[in-house]
């Protein structure tokens, strides 16, 4: 593992990426591969906020890799995925390397956080939608996320809470940037570089991520681990005692295994007892779904292109049901129409 080299851009500390000036306001977050900040554009003749992210390069051969990669996603326009302004290198005044990538800023924060709150259930149908039209997106334009989990999907704003896919098919180039041996030219790197970080081992991963060979169907897996932790709110802690939402089994001693490293383990027989635990009851359709997602075998999992449609059908169905509903209660309270308000519960989604 290589040395760890933390960012430490103070507040007020002015950058220029690609040629947009920038003053560094507070830390948003830090993870596996860097250290986000929320930035304003010094040079916009109004208030304007960025998200930069800066990842510290302990392999400064892989810039121009990983900055040209970035350039080339900078096409992705889709509604629901962060956008993608800038990036630049930067040398910082101990000769350390940095690469600086420039986002639009959502200022909800991060899903994992925000799950543990309810929301309602049109709220959950939205989110659910959200995400899958933006996964079908990017596999569409066969792009592999490589690291889809509640902490990479952000909520535009505290009120409306749209959903954006963020952190995209940047995690090889990332992994390259952090080591100097060669795991990051294999599928290998990735889930191990999780594991010797700290962070242990990535609960939202598929299987096959850890045994090195995997295509887009692991992105479908881990969209299967997101909608489980959107509709069931499972958990589990993390070394320092913060709600890690996704897909467990339980094993000896009780303790709680990401569904993906439990099969990489255990084999098909992790589904098995993950399938016999689990909260989601199935009245709409949506705990086939997630079953199929979860898929031990990533060939017979559905394709996102798929998943969407299958959303919005239940989805449809479930609205429909809600009308019949609140047309009978309208015809018993002799046409004095109460609208009760949908909170996350367990009547028609979970």
């Amino acid at each position: 593992m290589s040395s760890r080299i933390v960012s430490s851009f103070p507040v007020g500390q002015v950058l220029v990426v690609e040629g947009i000036e920038l003053e560094i306001q507070n830390k948003l977050g830090s993870g596996a591969f860097g250290v986000v900040f929320k930035a304003r554009d010094l040079l916009a003749s109004e208030t304007v906020f960025y998200a930069l992210k800066d990842v510290v390069c302990s392999n400064s051969a892989s810039i121009g890799k990983a900055i040209s990669e970035v350039e080339t996603l900078r096409r992705v326009k889709h509604d629901f995925i962060v956008k993608i302004i800038a990036a630049d290198q930067y040398e910082d005044s101990r000769g350390g390397f940095h690469v600086l990538i420039l986002t639009e800023y959502c200022s909800g924060g991060n899903l994992n956080d925000r799950l543990s709150q309810p929301s309602s259930e049109e709220k959950t149908l939205k989110w659910l939608s959200q995400i899958a039209s933006a996964l079908s997106y990017l596999h569409s334009l066969q792009i592999v996320h490589r690291d889809v989990k509640p902490d990479n999907v952000m909520l535009t704003d505290s009120t409306r809470e749209d959903l954006k896919l963020g952190d995209f098919g940047l995690a090889r180039e990332f992994l390259a940037l952090k080591r100097v041996e060669t795991l990051s030219a294999s599928n290998c790197g990735l889930a191990q570089y999780y594991m010797q970080s700290g962070t242990g081992p990535a609960h939202w991963m598929a299987p096959e991520v850890f045994t090195c060979h995997y295509t887009e169907k692991a992105d479908i897996f881990s969209l299967g681990v997101l909608f489980n932790a959107i509709l069931v709110r499972d958990f589990a802690y993390s070394a320092n005692e913060r709600r890690w939402y996704g897909a467990f089994v339980k094993v000896s001693g009780g303790v709680k295994l990401g569904l993906g490293y439990a099969m990489a383990i255990l084999g098909p027989a992790a589904m098995t007892e993950f399938v016999h635990d689990h909260k989601l009851r199935e009245e709409n359709g949506f705990r086939g779904m997630i079953i199929d997602t979860l898929n031990y075998v990533p060939q017979e999992r559905p394709r996102a292109e798929e998943i969407y449609y299958r959303i919005e059908e239940i989805a449809t169905n479930i609205r429909l049901q809600w009308s019949d509903e609140e047309h009978i209660h309208d015809k018993r309270s002799k046409g004095r129409k109460v609208r009760r308000p949908r909170m996350r519960n367990k009547c028609l989604i979970s």
